[in-house]
């Protein structure tokens, strides 16, 4: 992708992805002031407000009771059919729309039966120096590429918790691919999360960046890091794990709401990062709540020299098995010689 043979990220119309905006409310009787009051919130498309929860609705000041169930009963009439059931044939149609994005390595790939793909959430996870960022923004060059390529064709948001996240690392693994770095730079939105609720609020202010259908990616390095800081200890497990759990729950929200019947191939992929750190027990209880909410979960680990080792731990549609790879300039890569 030069600056001449650029790819076009613009969304498709809603006629045609699926989408349909919050605006829709007012046709049935939803007032502009709170449809505002639902975007302020977060809540920016018909199939966001649907797969949220009368409690969380009733907690945006202004909303009532009556007027949950309104907006409730307004946003059921404008949501599309696959809110409710659908038949096993055409969820597999719906199914061949999940494109895949490649690892820049192929044993990587072909552990993963073909790459990452849409419409779920993949988490990604292991000890220090196995190449979980590099991974992360490895990634986050390939989803720009034309789909021939291994790309899907869209922009990234990368949520940084770490403070790992290099542009010029960006660039160099652009060069890689014979990616313009500057460009990009430019198709990736990044944000620096300082705690728990900053990253929440980060994640909300994605909403509606994600409603435009322009976004392909959503990576977030990592994701328990300010959740470890601001929740230490036995005493404050439980609050830290039902956080944990909300934020899950709007990520996969998201994904949902992304990919939900859209008539087009243009999907959203989310990739999730955090370490391990065995020795610490409420982390361990952690990476369950993860574990259920992940479709897709990777084991990174150190093999001999410089290889080091994917290992897919969980997947619906994938056997448990490995795969070898190692960190270069350009990013994820196959061992020489492989």
């Amino acid at each position: 992708m030069t600056r001449e043979d650029t790819v076009d990220f613009e969304g498709d119309d809603d006629e045609t992805n699926g989408i349909v905006e919050i605006d829709q409310l007012q046709s049935h009787g939803i007032g502009a002031s709170d449809i505002n009051k639902l975007k302020a919130a977060g809540y920016w498309t018909i199939a966001a407000v649907c797969a949220a929860t009368r409690r969380n609705l009733s907690k945006i000041k202004g909303f009532s009771e009556q007027k949950t169930e309104k907006v409730k009963e307004a946003a059921a009439k404008c949501a599309p059919p696959s809110y409710n059931f659908v038949t096993a044939a055409e969820l597999g149609h719906i199914r061949r729309k999940v494109c895949r994005i490649s690892t820049g390595s192929k044993s990587f790939d072909a552990m993963l039966g073909g790459g990452v793909q849409t419409m779920s959430i993949t988490e990604v996870f292991g000890e220090f120096r196995t190449g979980k960022s590099q991974l992360c923004m490895t990634a986050s060059v390939i989803c720009q590429l034309p789909k021939d390529q291994g790309g899907a064709e869209g922009k990234v948001a990368y949520i940084d918790t770490e403070g790992t996240f290099r542009p010029e690392r960006i660039k160099q693994i652009a060069e890689k691919f014979g990616v313009d770095g500057d460009m990009a730079c430019e198709n990736i939105i990044y944000g620096r999360a300082l705690n728990s609720e900053h990253q929440l609020e980060l994640l909300n202010g994605l909403c509606q960046s994600f409603a435009t259908n322009e976004y392909r990616l959503l990576i977030v390095d990592s994701i328990m890091a300010c959740f470890r800081v601001d929740f230490c200890g036995r005493g404050e497990l439980s609050e830290r794990q039902q956080k944990l759990g909300q934020m899950l729950a709007k990520l996969s929200h998201m994904a949902e709401d992304a990919n939900r019947l859209a008539g087009t191939d243009r999907n959203l992929i989310l990739l999730l990062k955090h370490s391990t750190f065995i020795e610490y027990i409420p982390d361990v209880i952690d990476r369950h709540v993860l574990a259920h909410a992940s479709a897709t979960r990777i084991l990174l680990r150190k093999g001999r020299g410089e290889e080091r080792v994917a290992k897919l731990q969980d997947s619906p549609d994938c056997p448990e098995r490995e795969a070898t790879y190692i960190i270069t300039n350009g990013g994820i890569a196959d061992p020489v010689g492989a």
